[in-house]
């Protein structure tokens, strides 16, 4: 049984052996008690239509979240648990011992910010295939199509916390939208569909 919460119990977090994939790309499985880690934020407001991060189509492109301040909160808890985490198991991730300190170098936070942007979580909508991302409507809980405008809704996301990437010299967690509770422009009013 997967683990749901509103506040990731960090303690808890544990990693599976890297992988290597057919195309080379190498990712580590983040888990509670040996289960996928999901995470229910409160809702927050989409600042711009998805896209890709190159701008061509995608089968996964990226939802830019504004982060209230207790998101942010949570984000920090969640990258410093990686960061240790990491740091506990570099020899297998990297290839050698690194120290905390060089691992938050490295390290990609999930909270991004950009000049005076406000601060966003950037978490992947799957676009095809079996994992693809759901959607409700925000008043009568039915499952909708995809969106087509975003910018200004708000949305209440279940969030797979999914694991660890890995690019070049950096590092970072891999966030996806399973469910999204799509709200109109004026707020949700309602919880989510799905159960904690």
């Amino acid at each position: 049984m997967a683990t749901y919460s509103y506040v990731v119990d960090v303690e808890r977090f544990c990693l599976a052996e890297p992988q290597v994939s057919a195309k080379g790309v190498k990712a580590a499985q983040l888990k509670i008690d040996n289960e996928a880690v999901y995470w229910l934020p409160e809702p927050m407001e989409v600042a711009f239509d998805p896209r890709s991060y190159d701008g061509s189509d995608q089968a996964r492109v990226s939802l830019c979240l504004l982060a209230s301040d207790g998101v942010a909160a949570q984000l920090a808890n969640i990258d410093d648990a990686i960061v240790k985490l990491a740091a506990l198991h570099s020899t297998a991730l990297f290839g050698k011992t690194l120290s905390p300190d060089t691992v938050r170098a490295i390290y990609s936070p999930m909270l991004y910010q950009k000049g005076s942007y406000p601060a966003m979580l950037r978490p992947k909508l799957i676009l095809t295939g079996r994992n693809q991302t759901k959607y409700w409507d925000e008043k009568t809980k039915k499952p909708l199509e995809t969106p087509a405008d975003w910018k200004g809704r708000k949305v209440s996301a279940r969030l797979l916390l999914k694991g660890l990437w890995f690019q070049g010299s950096t590092f970072g967690v891999s966030v996806e939208v399973t469910d999204a509770l799509v709200g109109d422009r004026t707020g949700l009013t309602s919880v989510c569909p799905w159960g904690a």
